[in-house]
C-alpha cells in the first residue's frame, strides 16, 4: 500500500495545518490458520416425532486441517443429537439430527452446534421450533363482534396460540368468505392491521387461523363489524336519496349565468363524465361571474344532506396555499335574493385551495377559494348543507378573476344533492275485525312474508305504511 499525494508531512500534533494521517481496514483478514463452522437452516419447524436435521460445514482457512470435534446443546430434554462425522477434517462436511423428538415439549428452542479443534472453538445457534398438534382455533379480540363505526383501515387481533406456527386472516364482505376484500398470511404475532382501506359505511366479515408444522388449525368464529361512513356517505341503516343529480348532457336545463365579465357556458372541452360540462373562463382582466343552479328542495329528516359536484379549477393561484383567480361555492335561500358562501368549514371533502390576494382588484379578494394548479384535474368537492333542511334553495358558482394572466378556467360537471333515509316501517291493522276471523299475530314478518300471509287468510288485513 503506497500513501500519495499526502498534503501534509502525516505527522501528528505538531501545529502543522497540513497534519493528516489514514487508516487501513482489512476486511475478511486473519491472523492464523483456522477453521470456520456454518449450520443450516438457520431454524426449523417440526411435528412431532419427526427428527429435526441440520447440514454442517467446516471450513478451513489458510489451509488449517486440524479436526473439529463438534457437539450440540440446548435440545429439547430427552431428544438425542447425533453427527454423521464426528470429528471433522477442514474443509468437510456433517449433519447433526435431533432425534426422540415425541418425548419433546412443544416450544422454541436455540440449539448451539459447538466445534472445538486444538487450537480454536467456534459456535453456531439456531433455532427449533417444535410442535406437537395442529393448532386450536383463536379468539377473536377487536374490531367487537358488531362493532360499528370501525376505520376503513382497522387494527385486528386476536389470542396467541401455544402452538401457533403463524396466522392467517381473511376480511370479506359476506359470510361465506366468497368476496374476500383483506387478507394476511405469516403473521408471527396475533394483531394486523388491513393492508388495503375498506369500503365505508358497509358491514365486514373476519375470521383467523393458525397453522404449524403439525397441520392447518380451525376457523376461529366469524365476526362482523361496520365500517365509518365517509365524510357524506349514509351511515350504517340508512339509504341514499339522490335529490337532484344533473350532468349537463341535456343543456342548460334551469341554470343560468351571469355577473360582470360572465364566460359561463357549456362546453366540451374537458367533461369529467359524458360530453358536456360548464366552464367559466379564467380571464386576464377583471370578472365577477356567477352560475346559479335551479331551485331544489330539500327534504326535511333525511341528514346528512350534501351536495356533491366535480370540478376542476383551472385558475390562477399565487402560491400552493393561495390564489390570483378563484372560484366559491355559495348558496341562496331565498330565490337568489341574497348569496351566502357556503364555509371552509362545510366543506367535507375538496375544500378550498386557499385565500384570493387582494393586490390586483379581485372582486373576491380574502375569502377562501380554489384555484391551480394549472392545468388542474378534476376534483370531487362534498358540501355539508343540512342546515338548509326543508328549504327551496339554490347553489352558485363564482368565479373572480383580477386584472392580468389568463388560465382556461373552471370547467363544473356532475353535480348532486343527496340525502339519507331511514327504512319505512310496515304494520298491520284490522279492517273489519267482526266480520272476519280473528287476525294472526302476523307483526313483525317481512313485507314479502306480509303479502303471502294475507293472500293465505283473505279478508281481515291490510297494509299501513308506518313513516
Amino acid at each position: 500500500i503506497d500513501a500519495v499525494n499526502i498534503a501534509g508531512d502525516a505527522v501528528l500534533g505538531n501545529a502543522d495545518p497540513t497534519d493528516q494521517s489514514f487508516a487501513l481496514i482489512c476486511q475478511n483478514c486473519v491472523l492464523a490458520p483456522d477453521f470456520s463452522l456454518d449450520v443450516a437452516p438457520t431454524s426449523q419447524d417440526i411435528c412431532t416425532p419427526a427428527n429435526a436435521v441440520y447440514n454442517i460445514t467446516v471450513g478451513t482457512t489458510l489451509g488449517y486441517a486440524d479436526p473439529v470435534t463438534l457437539s450440540a446443546n440446548g435440545n429439547p430434554a430427552g431428544t438425542t443429537a447425533s453427527f454423521t462425522t464426528n470429528p471433522v477434517t477442514p474443509a468437510g462436511v456433517s449433519t447433526l439430527t435431533i432425534g426422540n423428538t415425541g418425548v419433546a415439549a412443544p416450544g422454541s428452542y436455540s440449539i448451539n452446534v459447538v466445534g472445538v479443534a486444538p487450537t480454536s472453538t467456534h459456535t453456531s445457534t439456531v433455532g427449533l421450533n417444535v410442535f406437537t398438534a395442529a393448532p386450536a382455533a383463536p379468539t377473536l379480540l377487536t374490531p367487537a363482534n358488531g362493532a360499528l363505526n370501525v376505520p376503513a383501515s382497522p387494527t385486528f387481533t386476536w389470542n396467541a396460540l401455544a402452538q401457533a406456527g403463524s396466522y392467517s386472516i381473511q376480511v370479506a364482505t359476506d359470510m361465506a368468505f366468497t368476496n374476500i376484500v383483506a387478507s394476511a398470511s405469516g403473521l408471527a404475532v396475533p394483531t394486523w392491521t388491513s393492508n388495503v382501506a375498506l369500503n365505508t359505511s358497509t358491514t365486514h366479515y373476519w375470521r383467523v387461523w393458525a397453522d404449524n408444522a403439525c397441520g392447518v388449525g380451525t376457523y376461529s368464529p366469524t365476526w362482523s363489524f361496520t365500517t365509518v361512513a365517509a365524510p357524506g356517505d349514509c351511515g350504517p341503516g340508512t339509504t341514499p336519496n339522490i335529490v337532484y343529480e344533473y350532468g349537463f348532457e341535456s343543456g342548460a336545463s334551469g341554470w343560468t349565468s351571469s355577473g360582470t365579465g360572465n364566460t359561463w357556458a357549456l362546453s366540451t372541452a374537458n367533461p369529467h363524465s359524458g360530453a358536456n360540462h360548464y366552464r367559466g373562463v379564467g380571464t386576464a382582466s377583471v370578472t365577477d361571474q356567477r352560475l346559479a343552479s335551479p331551485a331544489v328542495l330539500l327534504p326535511v329528516g333525511e341528514n346528512p344532506l350534501v351536495l356533491k359536484f366535480w370540478h376542476a379549477p383551472n385558475l390562477e393561484s399565487s402560491s400552493a396555499t393561495a390564489c390570483y383567480d378563484g372560484g366559491i361555492l355559495e348558496v341562496s335561500s331565498d330565490g337568489g335574493t341574497t348569496w351566502t358562501q357556503v364555509p371552509p368549514a362545510n366543506l367535507l371533502v375538496g375544500g378550498y385551495t386557499g385565500a384570493v390576494s387582494g393586490s390586483f382588484s379581485n372582486p373576491l379578494a380574502g375569502l377562501q377559494a380554489w384555484c391551480g394548479p394549472n392545468p388542474a384535474p378534476y376534483q370531487q368537492t362534498i358540501a355539508d348543507v343540512s342546515a338548509y333542511a326543508g328549504q327551496s334553495v339554490q347553489f352558485r358558482m363564482r368565479i373572480g378573476t383580477d386584472t392580468s394572466v389568463s388560465r382556461p378556467g373552471w370547467d363544473v360537471d356532475d353535480v348532486m344533492v343527496q340525502s339519507c333515509q331511514t327504512p319505512t316501517a310496515v304494520t298491520l291493522s284490522s279492517v273489519d275485525a267482526a266480520a272476519s276471523p280473528a287476525p294472526a299475530p302476523l307483526a313483525g314478518l317481512p313485507l314479502g312474508a306480509l303479502a303471502a300471509a294475507m293472500l293465505a287468510l283473505g279478508a281481515g288485513y291490510t297494509l299501513r305504511r308506518k313513516e
